[in-house]
């Protein structure tokens, strides 16, 4: 099985193109999973010997530990992908993992502006724009137009540039936001 976990994470390398990260952690995970196959004093079980209820079994002692459930999902992703890897490499028949439900993780709502801070935004980026020169403001705070735009734009100063491109970003920033609130 350990032979087996090699040839996987080197997949995961060379042939996948994966993370360090992903590789590192992934073979830490299935080394964690060889681990609590193994206790002391007993041998480690085949590959094939390994089963649906050993793997569950493993899940619920993650649980009963106290990981964090998006751990405990990504330790079961690894293990379905490296069971995967044995199925498609003809070493076994069935994924034992397969089946296995991974824990519902929390749904985390996003952090939206209320209508008074999107407001107090943009008249923020409207002063700011009327008050600092284009020099100092931020490329953050305003988009900028590629320089074969700006040559074909039929302005007599930088100024009335700015004023169109401060207007066009509040509108797009307007844009965007009543879009969210639909």
């Amino acid at each position: 099985m350990k032979e087996a976990i090699a040839k996987y994470l080197e997949y995961l390398r060379s042939v996948r193109n994966s993370s360090p990260h992903t590789i590192s952690n992934y073979g830490a995970d299935l080394e964690q999973f060889l681990a609590y196959l193994t206790p002391p004093g007993t041998r480690l079980p085949a590959l094939h010997a390994v089963s649906h209820s050993m793997i569950r079994e493993f899940i619920g002692h993650l649980h009963n530990h106290g990981l964090e459930k998006s751990s405990i999902a990504r330790k079961l992703a690894a293990l379905r992908s490296f069971f995967k890897y044995c199925v498609r490499e003809g070493h076994l028949k069935e994924n034992p993992a397969r089946l296995v439900p991974t824990p519902k993780l929390p749904k985390r709502i996003p952090s939206v502006l209320s209508a008074e801070e999107m407001n107090g935004f943009l008249n923020q980026l409207v002063r700011m724009g009327a008050d600092e020169p284009a020099t100092r403001r931020s490329p953050r705070m305003s988009l900028q137009l590629p320089a074969s735009a700006k040559k074909r734009m039929p302005t007599q100063s930088g100024v009335a540039e700015e004023g169109l491109l401060l207007r066009r970003d509040r509108a797009l920033l307007e844009l965007l936001y009543a879009a969210d609130s639909v």
